[in-house]
């Protein structure tokens, strides 16, 4: 298995080429894997909603399933990310995948026998999301090490587009499948999705290269990156407002309520509602990248988030479903841009800090990755 270091470390900048990233067959293995995989869990997402709600009818229930998303992550991500900065993470995803597989084709199987009980769903739900903890912080830490640096920047970008593009078509066609070939079928699917992304992982030849003996303890790591966090006000409050959006401010989990007894568009309609969201991602992520740097990042958050609220209280009184899809584009464009100035402020912040202790440098960095993975992988 080749090594390579980090892309930061690769002596002088040299200029990126278009597309330079997909000159590197692990990046391209890795890329094509994600463009699959990344469809797979947005289309389960649409059937479980709707089977929860076909099942129990109840709206409380659907609700209690984004709970069990949040609740485990939430939990977790801290200790996560000191197992990610330890660990061979091509191995970590390995073994994430071969899970992730295992849990869709187990509940497709029970769905498609007549079986599935909503405990079971539940289930699913809070392993899937405690697995989510450690594959977010993998992924991004891989990255690095799959492209020399003057590709970095591309790859980031392809990285992204991959994520918003798969919000925007995934839910859409997990809809179409409920309703067509029913939702055993999307379980299959994103089973298929993780075998696929799993081979890329196997094929390729590039992983990180092996650590230092760390001396420190992962307990001691998390609490010295809580310490660092509680240091600093601005990382502080970003930490909590960010946790009590994923916690209080997810509506994904009630648009299947809306789409069945509100709008009666059905699982398609569902699809849509879900997309919306992903369209307003990827439209804010374009609004905010021609901007370039965009000074007063506080006030840009706190307009972002305001935002944010109005249009979910709009969604929720929207009188037919195209306004309620226009809602949700504008929902899906205040998020994606609140979260990026949430996380510039933190590495801003942090960078702040390096420059001024420098011996410091990498201890204060491994914190950031702490910090920074609770913001990132937010939903």
């Amino acid at each position: 298995m080749r090594q390579r270091g980090a892309a930061a470390g690769e002596g002088p900048q040299e200029k990126g080429r278009a597309f330079g990233a997909l000159q590197h067959r692990d990046f391209r293995l890795f890329w094509v894997g994600l463009i699959v995989y990344h469809l797979g869990p947005w289309m389960q997402n649409v059937a479980q909603s709707w089977l929860i709600f076909q099942m129990t009818g109840s709206p409380l229930l659907v609700g209690l399933d984004g709970l069990f998303k949040a609740v485990p992550f939430l939990a977790t991500a801290l200790y996560a990310g000191t197992v990610i900065d330890r660990a061979d993470r091509r191995k970590v995803l390995i073994w994430i995948q071969n899970a992730n597989g295992a849990l869709a084709g187990i509940i497709g199987l029970l769905v498609l026998t007549g079986h599935v009980e909503v405990w079971h769903l539940y289930l699913n739900s809070f392993c899937s999301a405690a697995l989510g903890a450690f594959e977010g912080p993998a992924r991004q830490a891989l990255l690095p090490h799959l492209i020399p640096r003057r590709d970095l920047m591309t790859a980031l970008s392809l990285n992204s587009n991959v994520r918003k593009g798969s919000q925007m078509v995934g839910p859409a066609i997990g809809g179409v499948l409920v309703a067509t070939v029913g939702v055993a079928v999307t379980y299959f699917l994103n089973a298929a999705s993780t075998v696929i992304l799993l081979w890329c992982l196997v094929a390729m030849r590039t992983t990180n290269p092996p650590r230092p003996a760390v001396r420190q303890s992962a307990a001691a790591a998390i609490k010295a990156g809580l310490r660092y966090a509680g240091s600093h006000r601005i990382i502080l409050a970003l930490l909590i407002m960010q946790s009590a959006v994923s916690l209080f401010g997810s509506y994904l989990p009630m648009l299947v309520v809306y789409a069945e007894r509100v709008f009666s568009v059905g699982p398609q309609g569902l699809g849509l509602l879900q997309s919306a969201a992903g369209s307003g991602s990827v439209l804010g992520s374009l609004v905010l990248a021609s901007r370039g740097d965009v000074h007063q990042k506080g006030r840009l958050l706190v307009i972002c988030g305001a935002l944010y609220a109005a249009f979910v209280v709009a969604f929720a009184w929207s009188p037919s479903f195209v306004p309620a899809l226009a809602c949700l584009v504008c929902v899906g464009a205040a998020d994606v841009v609140m979260g990026t100035a949430s996380q510039t402020m933190v590495q801003l912040q942090t960078r702040e800090d390096m420059l001024r202790s420098e011996e410091h440098t990498s201890e204060l960095q491994s914190r950031l990755h702490l910090v920074c993975r609770l913001l990132l992988e937010k939903k």
